[in-house]
């Protein structure tokens, strides 16, 4: 099943890859370097036979780099260029024949044969490249047991072969194909120990060599250590990654300002104010004329009416449409004015 990545994953698979292309180069140039040195100075080694052997060795690790890179820095899309070709024209073949192959199961009426032929000429264009060189390998084979007039006489003698000669063939670029992708990851994995082991002998045993000459041969231990200057790699780091002092963490935290906590909130009840009922107040308004016979008396049935004013109950209807409420008691109007409820 083909695998499909987002664009993002493919464009970080692919910068990865040139990062390590341009590491693997960079240490053959740093091993070329160090040979081209070595080889200004013969002295160097001269007479002394285990200098040589490691320098031999040397010489020869770096020529097998070089060709293990020669070979695995090729595109894969090269490779996988003549597969996709050749499989492109098997699927337009076997349009051809599965058509063909339907045509002579409805003139025999072999509804097996039928649906096998249709099934094979609807996964075209859908199913992997060996799913598709089984299929091609079955139509033939189905093909050669019937006999047709539908095609001329050629079918069976020269097209038909042709076919399965042509399927055979995409069998033989899969098998290579999967060959050469093994042969790269074999590449790798030996590339990555050669230059692993190449490291080992220069810091094990080349270095002290020079170490030990560097009186001797002073220009050699000059240029030798300027080529062997250790460095540290650069690694990209992110903003997570980088540790901060605690002075500036604690400066962070006393800028920063604490996030204030909502207090709850409380549900208001609205009371509704109680009406009490009030009394009227009564205010005795005289009008009219004064009889001095009866100005400063109090009637005898006064007190009487007063009671029945106090305890009769009060409608609010009759309130709201009669504002003042007048009693005429013998002769003297009595206004009471209405208090309306809170």
């Amino acid at each position: 099943m083909l695998k499909l990545f987002k664009p993002e994953t493919i464009q970080t698979l692919q910068t990865h890859r040139r990062i390590t292309i341009k590491r693997i180069i960079t240490k053959q140039n740093h091993y070329k370097s160090l040979l081209n040195t070595i080889n200004r100075h013969p002295e160097f080694a001269e007479g002394k036979s285990q200098l040589q052997g490691m320098i031999v060795e040397l010489e020869a690790r770096e020529r097998r780099i070089s060709g293990i890179i020669s070979d695995i820095f090729r595109p894969v899309s090269f490779f996988y260029a003549v597969k996709q070709q050749a499989e492109l024209e098997l699927n337009q073949e076997m349009l051809r024949f599965t058509s063909m192959g339907e045509l002579v199961a409805v003139h025999k009426k072999d509804d097996t044969m039928h649906y096998i032929m249709k099934k094979y000429q609807s996964q075209l264009y859908k199913v992997s490249a060996y799913k598709l060189y089984c299929n091609a390998i079955s139509v033939a084979d189905i093909l050669e047991k019937v006999e047709t007039n539908h095609t001329g006489t050629d079918f069976t003698s020269r097209q038909l072969p042709e076919f399965r000669k042509q399927a055979e063939a995409f069998g033989v670029k899969l098998t290579t194909l999967a060959d050469q992708l093994l042969h790269r990851k074999v590449l790798k994995k030996e590339l990555a120990a050669l230059i692993a082991s190449t490291n080992l002998l220069l810091r094990e045993q080349l270095d002290h060599a020079v170490n030990f000459f560097h009186d001797t041969y002073p220009d050699l231990y000059r240029e030798y250590m300027l080529i062997r200057k250790p460095h540290n790699r650069k690694r990209r780091t992110t903003k997570k990654d980088q540790p901060q002092p605690k002075a500036v963490i604690h400066s962070i935290q006393a800028l920063t300002p604490s996030p204030a906590i909502p207090e709850p909130k409380q549900k208001v009840t609205e009371t509704k104010p109680v009406q009490t009922a009030q009394l009227p107040v009564i205010i005795p308004i005289i009008s009219g004329e004064l009889n001095p016979e009866i100005e400063n008396q109090i009637p005898a049935d006064y007190l009487a009416h007063i009671s029945k004013l106090i305890s009769a109950p009060i409608r609010s209807a009759t309130l709201s449409r009669a504002p003042n409420l007048s009693t005429i008691i013998d002769g003297v109007t009595l206004s009471h004015p209405v208090n309306r409820f809170a």
